[in-house]
C-alpha cells in the first residue's frame, strides 16, 4: 500500500512545520535555487516561461507540462499536498500563488519561498519579477514582460475602433458558475475587445440561465469543456441574445486560460473569435 498522505486544508495547515522541517536542510545557491517545487499551475507556467524547466523537481496535480517534463513527480496540491512525497524531494524552494497556505508557510522558517500575488493582469506582469529573482536571472523576467506587452499593444491596435460585445463566461456548467467583475477574466476580456455582461462582484458566482439572461450576453464563452454543446443544451433558451444568434464560442479548458504569461495568447484566441477577420 502506498505511503502517500492526503491531507484537508485544515491537516496540511497543521502539518506545515514538518514539511518545513523536512525542506531546510538545504538552502539555494548564490545563483539561484537549483531545486524547485512549483505547487500551482500559474508559477509553473511562469517559471518555465523564464526557461526554469530543468530546475523543477516537483508540480502540483494540477499543472500542465512540455513533454520533457512530464515525468515530474505530482505533488497534490497547495491544500491538499502530498507530504512524504515533497520532503522526499528536498527543494530548495518552494513556490505557489500568495494566499493562506503560503502565509502559513513562511511562519518562522529559513525556507526559500516565492509566493507571488496571480489575482489581475497587472498581477502577473509584476509576478515575473520575484521568480526571476529567485533564479538569479532577472534579465529573463524583463525579457518575457517586454514579449508580453508587446503582443498586448498588437492585439490592442488591431481591435481598435471595433465595437466591444458583451460577453459571458461560463466556467463550470454543472453547476452553473460564472467569472464576475473580479474574476481573472474580467481583466482578460478587455484585452480581447470585450466586456463582462456579468454584473456580479463575486469573482465566481453560482448562477442560474435565467441569471444569464438577465444579464442579456451578446457571446457566450463557454471554458467548461463539457458536453453537449451549450448550444445544444440551452437550445430553447432563446431570449438570451447569445443564444438566439448563435453566438457561442466554447474553447478546450487549458493553462492559457489560467492566471499566466499565457495570457496573450488567451486573449488572441479570444480576439479572434470575437471579432472575425481581424489580423493578429
Amino acid at each position: 500500500m502506498s505511503s502517500t498522505v492526503v491531507l484537508s486544508r485544515r491537516h496540511w495547515m497543521a502539518a506545515l512545520p514538518a514539511v518545513i522541517a523536512a525542506c531546510r536542510t538545504r538552502s539555494p545557491s548564490p545563483a539561484g535555487a537549483t531545486r524547485i517545487v512549483s505547487l500551482s499551475p500559474a508559477t509553473t507556467a511562469c517559471l518555465l516561461a523564464l526557461g526554469a524547466g530543468a530546475r523543477l523537481v516537483g508540480v502540483s496535480d494540477l499543472c500542465e507540462l512540455p513533454r520533457d517534463r512530464s515525468a515530474l513527480p505530482r505533488l497534490g496540491t497547495m491544500v491538499a499536498p502530498r507530504l512524504d512525497a515533497l520532503r522526499a524531494l528536498r527543494p530548495d524552494a518552494v513556490v505557489m500563488v500568495e494566499g493562506p497556505c503560503h502565509e502559513a508557510f513562511t511562519r518562522g522558517t529559513s525556507l526559500s519561498m516565492v509566493a507571488p500575488r496571480m489575482e489581475t493582469v497587472a498581477d502577473v506582469r509584476a509576478g515575473f519579477d520575484p521568480l526571476a529573482a529567485l533564479l538569479g536571472t532577472p534579465d529573463a523576467s524583463r525579457a518575457l514582460r517586454a514579449s508580453l506587452d508587446a503582443r498586448l499593444a498588437r492585439i490592442a491596435q488591431a481591435l481598435a475602433g471595433r465595437a466591444r460585445p458583451r460577453v459571458a463566461v461560463v466556467i463550470r456548467r454543472t453547476p452553473l458558475v460564472l467569472a464576475g467583475r473580479n474574476a481573472w477574466l474580467d481583466g482578460l476580456l478587455p484585452l480581447a475587445g470585450a466586456e463582462n455582461a456579468v454584473s456580479s462582484s463575486t469573482p465566481y458566482p453560482l448562477a442560474s440561465v435565467e441569471q444569464v439572461q438577465s444579464y442579456v450576453p451578446e457571446v457566450i464563452v463557454d471554458l467548461s469543456g463539457e458536453s453537449p454543446s451549450l448550444l445544444e443544451a440551452w437550445s430553447d433558451r432563446t431570449a438570451i441574445p447569445a443564444v438566439a444568434n448563435r453566438r457561442v464560442i466554447a474553447f478546450v479548458p487549458s493553462s492559457r486560460w489560467r492566471q499566466g504569461p499565457h495570457l496573450a495568447d488567451a486573449a488572441a484566441d479570444l480576439a479572434r473569435a470575437l471579432h472575425p477577420g481581424i489580423s493578429l
